[in-house]
């Protein structure tokens, strides 16, 4: 009985193994900055911005934004939520900026949630405004997501 305990042991160990999430790790090829921003009545924004590893710093980019409330940071690093899609899609080797807005009261941002209403906007139009403006930035910032992220595009087309 001893020897099958222990079995049964080592199976359920290796079990959980594999059942837990895998580590989170940034998308291929890609630097990661992190920045925080105000929302529109002031409230701090959560910002991951990935960049190639080999684009250089003055290299304006068109950027392809997520707001979301599921982009919260993985321990150390932020979400990985999406990252089947810049790597698959290689948008950073296609010369994009790839950006994670995180909602209020999600992740390292603040405030307080309201499901579509008015704060959520801001931070979506906040997001968009400031990805727009920054030195590594054509301008031309594009919302992507599914579920809820892409309920945040639908936001940001109507502000």
């Amino acid at each position: 009985m001893h020897r099958f305990a222990q079995a049964a042991l080592a199976a359920l160990v290796l079990l959980l193994a594999a059942a837990l999430p895998a580590q989170a790790a940034l998308p291929k090829n890609s630097v990661w900055k992190e920045y925080t921003i105000d929302s529109l009545d002031g409230t701090n924004l959560n910002v991951d911005v990935f960049r190639h590893k080999d684009a250089p710093a003055d290299a304006r980019q068109p950027v392809i934004m997520v707001v979301s409330p599921y982009t919260v940071p993985e321990g150390a690093l932020p979400s990985s939520r999406f990252n089947d899609f810049v790597d698959q899609a290689k948008i950073l080797d296609r010369g994009y900026t790839y950006v994670i807005v995180t909602m209020r009261s999600f992740g390292k941002s603040e405030g307080c949630s309201d499901w579509g209403g008015p704060g959520e906007q801001m931070d979506t139009v906040a997001g968009v405004q400031w990805a727009a403006r920054q030195p590594w930035s054509n301008g031309r910032v594009g919302l992507y997501g599914k579920s809820y992220d892409g309920w945040t595009g639908l936001m940001g087309i109507a502000n």
